[in-house]
């Protein structure tokens, strides 16, 4: 599954702008006072302005196998990075050894939490440096639900989208697709790792394409 396009809110356009094109360094494709456009590898990553609150939600950025720890590097003065809750000395870099991946978390300027993943089964990147021109696409879209277990079969039906074959899931979470893109269906009032942040509905809006088709989806 690709994710090509992902749209989120914020109450502050320029202070976005300057997290995502400050901070993290992606390149504005598109701006206007009321939404503004990063490329994303070959995803687009949206922010369109609001009043309303804003609830935060997941997601991630994809890189090629090996390119944490560059990643880590080059972030390092740049983010507060979330340190890993999981092992003694609370480092800033993830292993998922089941998923093939090492990962680095952050929040951004409205509360979300980001991610930079890099999958093995994406490649092997450049482990001696990093460039934000590396980031591939995002690669992860968070989705609070009900019952993830029953949406994840609506979803798959509907879209063509697959099992991911790195975790079953289970009836608090269950992620569905593959290393290139996947929705992570979390249920309400669980916690989004590695925080004390319980999930809750957000509004969103996706295009991604699977062997299906490209479908547009808005919560």
């Amino acid at each position: 599954m690709k994710i090509l396009s992902y749209t989120l809110f914020t109450r502050n356009i320029q202070a976005t702008r300057d997290f995502y094109e400050g901070i993290l360094g992606f390149t504005v494709k598109d701006a206007s006072t009321r939404s503004i456009t990063f490329q994303v590898g070959h995803s687009n990553l949206v922010f369109e302005n609001t009043d309303k609150e804003i609830i935060p939600t997941h997601y991630a950025f994809n890189l090629q196998g090996g390119m944490a720890p560059a990643c880590l590097n080059f972030y390092s003065e740049k983010l507060d990075l979330l340190k890993n809750p999981d092992v003694p000395n609370e480092t800033d870099l993830f292993d998922f050894v089941n998923w093939d991946a090492e990962a680095i978390y952050f929040y951004d300027d409205n509360g979300n939490i980001g991610e930079f993943i890099a999958r093995k089964g994406l490649g092997q990147g450049n482990t001696s440096s990093f460039s934000p021109l590396d980031v591939l696409s995002v690669g992860e879209v968070g989705v609070v639900v009900d019952a993830p277990l029953k949406t994840a079969e609506y979803l798959k039906k509907k879209y063509g989208i697959t099992d991911f074959d790195k975790s079953p899931g289970k009836e608090s979470f269950k992620p569905i697709g593959n290393d290139e893109g996947l929705f992570i269906l979390a249920k309400k009032e669980r916690n989004w790792y590695p925080t004390d942040f319980a999930a809750k509905s957000n509004p969103f809006k996706v295009t991604f394409e699977t062997g299906k088709g490209v479908f547009d989806w808005e919560v």
